[in-house]
């Protein structure tokens, strides 16, 4: 770390990895001294590469014991238990985002009930979510046999202080947008989870603002119903945007959604695979060489932390 910052007045730090093919492979022993600042409420990592490395580092830290209220982790492949050690640490969690990357590596990654189970530790005060799993090629864990893990459940709607939530369809409708790259199984396997709640059963009343990324058309008929329920005012009466954003190359046809509400955005759009692959990866805003060193920030790379990339 640089010399000469005061430590214990830090509030915001970022770190990433410097090389995207080698990834950040000591994210969680770098990660470890920096959520015992005793100020943190802010924490983005970019390209955090746990693997199945042991949490050990994070799960010294005691339960609720970092004041972090907002978390960012795009392009990670970090381990199921790096990650909910990661977040039981905080005391009181305000905003999460997590994007997952897809690497040639296999490791215990975190499944959305795994999240889901972890969040409720902070029903009270989690406010903004966005969680995006899906990847085409990401299908490594032999999902067909494991339908239960591929989507949030029902208890996800117990997350009764959620605001604002963007979501990819499979991890909200256990429903996949397409075919994994990686399946080599029949044609006829099975894309979706029978016994897959509906979008009503799985989403929290509070919400105002509701996203959902990487859509197929296999979502028409729970969307439908989301909207006939909101428009009718029940259960959701606090919408003010729902948007469903599909993946133009595997449509047929357009879609036809409507909801009659005046004071409600409904926004339907198709995007192209650049913008599915952003939605997946980096956001950008702060790979722009920013590096301050201030009492309130500290903005640093990998390399910085130690020299074992």
């Amino acid at each position: 770390m640089p010399s000469g910052v005061p430590l214990s007045n830090i509030q915001d730090v970022y770190h990433e990895a410097n090389v995207v093919d080698i990834h950040y492979k000591h994210f969680a022993s770098h990660a470890q001294p920096i959520f015992f600042l005793p100020r943190l409420q802010f924490y983005e990592c970019n390209i955090a590469f746990g693997g199945d490395g042991d949490p050990h580092e994070l799960t010294i830290l005691k339960p609720r014991s970092s004041p972090i209220e907002e978390i960012i982790l795009y392009a990670s492949a970090v381990s199921g238990p790096i990650m909910l050690a990661m977040l039981k640490t905080c005391e009181a969690l305000k905003r999460l985002e997590y994007t997952q990357l897809c690497t040639r590596t296999a490791y215990r990654r975190v499944n959305p009930q795994q999240l889901t189970e972890t969040l409720l530790l902070h029903a009270d005060t989690l406010e903004d979510l966005f969680v995006n799993f899906d990847d085409p090629r990401d299908k490594r864990w032999e999902w067909e046999d494991h339908t239960d893990i591929l989507y949030m459940g029902t208890r996800f709607s117990q997350l009764h202080s959620l605001k604002r939530l963007a979501i990819s369809m499979q991890s909200i409708t256990g429903i996949l947008a397409g075919p994994p790259a990686t399946n080599t199984s029949s044609p006829q396997m099975p894309l979706r989870v029978e016994e897959a709640p509906s979008l009503i059963e799985c989403s929290p009343e509070s919400l105002e603002y509701l996203k959902i990324l990487a859509c197929g058309e296999e979502i028409q008929e729970k969307a439908a119903e989301l909207l006939r329920t909101v428009e009718k005012r029940q259960r959701f009466t606090k919408p003010t945007y729902i948007g469903f954003y599909f993946n133009r190359w595997l449509m047929k046809s357009e879609i036809d959604l409507r909801c009659g509400l005046p004071n409600l955005r409904l926004d339907i759009r198709y995007q192209d695979r650049k913008e599915h692959s952003d939605h997946l990866t980096l956001r950008g805003l702060r790979n722009q060489g920013l590096a301050v060193f201030a009492t309130k920030y500290l903005v640093f790379t990998a390399q910085m932390l130690g020299k074992n990339i």
